[in-house]
């Protein structure tokens, strides 16, 4: 089921993505960006698509509510009584809305109507993220950061991915950028915020009160919620080396005919991608609140007890509640090397220009070199 949840939540990023992306782009001055072909088709998808996909955590209730036997009919019972019901119909009446919109534009829109298209978006977006892990743990703090995150994530990757695969040529790409990076820099900045706010209450562990979230990160590893957050921090890194080589490196080369940053923009999204499947297995599941209980259910991950030989479900048998810590060796230090070897590899093939393959490769085997590194330090 976890993996179907992903699957459903990246296909929602992307969704979102697309329609921000393009939406946003009408209203740049066509001299400050590339050409970008209108696909309304597309959009008319992406749009239908949202309640569709977004449908299935409310699906989940209706189970849970219909094994219980209760009384009238349980889809009704959600809908009509539930907060994740009645969010749903609100999403759904947007994305009518946002199909009506989008099926009257063949063409271009105009700004005014780009403009309410990408409103009535951000409500979209202020309903689906009210049902978050965060929003359900925190309320309105968390759903604010949630909020953030999902925005500032979206309106990057949307501009990267529309421009990436869909602009006819490079024409205006200085101009581009000018505007561009600054855009990827603030939103940097508040997918980081957002982040470390996010994990101060998803990962926040109630057995441990004085814990802090250190300490709650390094025991989070124990499961697979953990990996995965390490694994999406991990790939942040790699994010931002290309978004330095995009935004910044390039920029005196990009008057040059023989060069296509296209290429390098493409791999820039493809971790972004990575990033969205992480964010969707995140977002549905096991939070490490009772750590005790997961231990004790088997819930321990399997890339956890292949690095580590110490035996969780004896601490937790014995009344102890497990402390996991980080102590690293010359090993770690030896895939912390590697790791920023494979970082030299990258930008020097960046700086070269020699291959985009060999840049994006060298990437993700700096990725694996630090999390061997981290892991060998538990």
């Amino acid at each position: 089921m976890y993996i179907v949840l992903t699957i459903i939540e990246f296909s929602l990023y992307i969704a979102f993505s697309l329609l921000i992306g393009f939406l946003l782009l009408t209203l740049i001055s066509e001299k400050h960006r590339p050409e970008i072909p209108w696909k309304r088709n597309l959009l008319l998808t992406c749009a239908a698509v949202i309640p569709v996909f977004a449908f299935f955590p409310v699906w989940q209730t209706v189970r849970v509510i219909a094994e219980r036997n209760l009384e009238g009919n349980a889809l009704l019972r959600v809908l009509t009584s539930t907060e994740i019901g009645q969010l749903w119909i609100i999403l759904t009446l947007l994305s009518v809305i946002l199909l009506f919109l989008i099926l009257g534009t063949r063409k271009l829109p105009a700004s005014s109507l780009a403009g309410i298209a990408l409103f009535v978006i951000g409500c979209m977006i202020f309903a689906y993220t009210k049902t978050s892990h965060a929003a359900s743990l925190a309320e309105w703090q968390g759903h604010i950061i949630h909020m953030i995150h999902f925005l500032a994530v979206t309106v990057w990757v949307g501009i990267l991915l529309v421009v990436s695969w869909f602009a006819k040529s490079t024409a205006n790409w200085s101009a581009f950028l000018k505007w561009f990076t600054p855009v990827a820099i603030v939103c940097l900045v508040a997918v980081v915020g957002a982040g470390i706010g996010s994990m101060s209450i998803t990962i926040d562990s109630p057995e441990a009160p004085n814990s802090n979230i250190i300490q709650d990160y390094q025991n989070s590893l124990a499961i697979d919620y953990g990996q995965a957050l390490l694994f999406k921090n991990l790939l942040t890194i790699g994010i931002v080396l290309f978004a330095v080589i995009n935004g910044i490196m390039f920029r005196k080369r990009n008057e040059d005919p023989t060069f296509n940053p296209l290429k390098w923009t493409k791999a820039e999204s493809v971790y972004l991608l990575f990033v969205f499947a992480l964010s969707g297995f995140i977002s549905h599941g096991q939070l490490p609140h009772s750590l005790d209980q997961l231990i004790r259910s088997g819930e321990t991950s399997s890339l956890y007890t292949s690095f580590s030989s110490t035996n969780l479900m004896e601490i937790v048998q014995a009344g102890a509640t497990p402390a996991l810590s980080f102590s690293f060796g010359w090993m770690s230090l030896a895939f912390f090397g590697i790791g920023a070897l494979f970082l030299i590899v990258m930008l020097g093939a960046a700086t070269r220009r020699s291959s985009v393959v060999v840049s994006s490769l060298s990437g993700i085997l700096m990725v694996i070199s630090l999390y061997f590194g981290v892991m060998n330090g538990i």
